[in-house]
């Protein structure tokens, strides 16, 4: 059984790895100026927690090559993760919230959410508050 903690740390990490970089676009007309990323792991039984990081427009390249599945998590026990680049914001429908951190001029948004039978797989907008604020980012409420 894959716990709530092991999710989110999965997940967490590959927004690290993205926020370093970027997340790229499919050519259709942008017109939020933003684009985004979404990475998240299904765990079967408890559905799926989703990041999804958006940045400007500006960043599309370094955002698009980084948006990727992250490495070293292996698929176990029927769990999947994907990364989707998309050019256009993160969409907001079931946010429990983002962090948001401004760095070398660059300002990324990372919102967490989830779908599936549990959606977050258990995560509260309250964790999500607490996750900002460990990591030293703004909340943003959904």
């Amino acid at each position: 059984m894959v716990s709530k903690g092991r999710s989110i740390l999965n997940v967490a990490a590959a927004v690290v790895a993205i926020s370093g970089g970027a997340c790229g676009g499919s050519g259709s007309t942008n017109t939020s100026g933003l684009v985004s990323c979404t990475v998240g792991e299904n765990v079967p039984g408890l559905g799926s927690l989703q990041v999804c990081e958006e940045v400007s427009a500006a960043n599309r390249q370094q955002l698009q090559q980084m948006c990727t599945a992250p490495t070293g998590v292996l698929p176990d026990a029927g769990i999947s993760v994907i990364a989707q680049f998309a050019d256009g914001p993160c969409s907001h429908v079931n946010a429990l919230g983002g962090c948001r951190v401004t760095s070398g001029g660059m300002t990324a948004t990372a919102w967490y959410y989830g779908t599936g039978d549990d959606a977050g797989v258990g995560f509260t907008s309250a964790d999500i508050q607490m996750l900002c604020s460990s990591s030293g980012t703004t909340f943003v409420a959904p």
